[in-house]
């Protein structure tokens, strides 16, 4: 679904920019498409946390391989006050308030309509990112709150 909704996006005109490494997107996209994104960087640690903050909507796809219901940018972006756009998923929906503390999609065709009306309406995507950081600082989707869970879940699953 990644490489359809980014295509999509980058045909319509939308300035899509990628990172994670030349050798999975350059065999992913048709070469036109490519052309058009390259080049596309690997980025960790603080240059990870500068692309996402320099984004006005940030992309949560999640693997298909692995079956992922959520993943880790499912947390980072909003925690990093940026707007998510993630695929739609039961638990993405238990984590977040569809359309006030993120949004979601599960089609092509929605992914771009998003796309399209979240670029034109700053104030509300503003609105949106401000409300999934306080969801993920109040709930405890943070990266010291989910290691206290790991934490407890290791000494339960040890004293079983």
């Amino acid at each position: 679904m990644r490489v359809d909704c980014l295509s999509k996006a980058i045909w319509a005109g939308v300035k899509v920019k990628i990172f994670g490494g030349e050798r999975y997107w350059k065999s992913a996209f048709p070469s036109e498409i490519y052309a058009k994104i390259k080049p596309v960087p690997n980025i960790f640690g603080e240059d990870y946390r500068k692309a996402l903050c320099g984004a006005k909507i940030a992309i949560g796809f999640l693997s298909k391989w692995n079956r992922d219901d959520h993943g880790m940018r499912s947390f980072e972006i909003p925690a990093c006050g940026v707007f998510l756009l993630s695929e739609r998923t039961a638990v993405m929906q238990e984590l977040y308030k569809e359309g006030k503390e993120a949004e979601f999609f599960s089609s092509s065709e929605e992914f771009l309509d998003k796309v399209r009306y979240y670029l034109k309406h700053d104030e509300k995507r503003k609105d949106i990112a401000e409300a999934g950081y306080r969801r993920v600082t109040s709930s405890g989707y943070d990266i010291c709150s989910r290691m206290r869970q790991w934490v407890a879940d290791v000494e339960q699953w040890r004293s079983e």
